[in-house]
C-alpha cells in the first residue's frame, strides 16, 4: 500500500482524476483530509470497477471541480450485490 498523502496532495499527484482512498480521514462535519490512493484515473466507470477489489472501507472523490456539487461515497453505502 502506498504512503498516506494529504488532499492537497493527492490534488497535485493526480490533478483532474478520480482516485480510491483507503486508509483515509474523512471527518463527518468536513471534507477529505488524507488517503492513500488504491486506484486513480480519469474515466469514472473504470475507476468503480478497480474499486471492487479495493478492502473495505475506501472512498472515491474527484480531485478536480465536480459540476453539480460533490461526488463522494464510502463502501458502505454500495450494493454488494449490484
Amino acid at each position: 500500500m502506498g504512503e498516506k498523502l494529504t488532499w492537497d496532495e493527492i490534488k497535485k499527484r493526480f490533478p483532474d482524476e478520480w482516485v480510491v482512498l483507503v486508509d483515509y480521514d474523512w471527518p463527518d462535519d468536513a471534507d477529505v483530509q488524507a488517503g492513500v490512493v488504491w486506484a486513480h484515473g480519469r474515466d469514472h466507470d473504470e475507476v468503480c470497477d478497480r474499486s471492487r477489489a479495493v478492502p473495505s472501507p475506501f472512498a472515491i472523490r474527484y480531485t478536480g471541480q465536480v459540476r453539480g456539487g460533490l461526488i463522494g461515497f464510502y463502501a458502505e453505502d454500495l450494493d454488494p450485490a449490484a
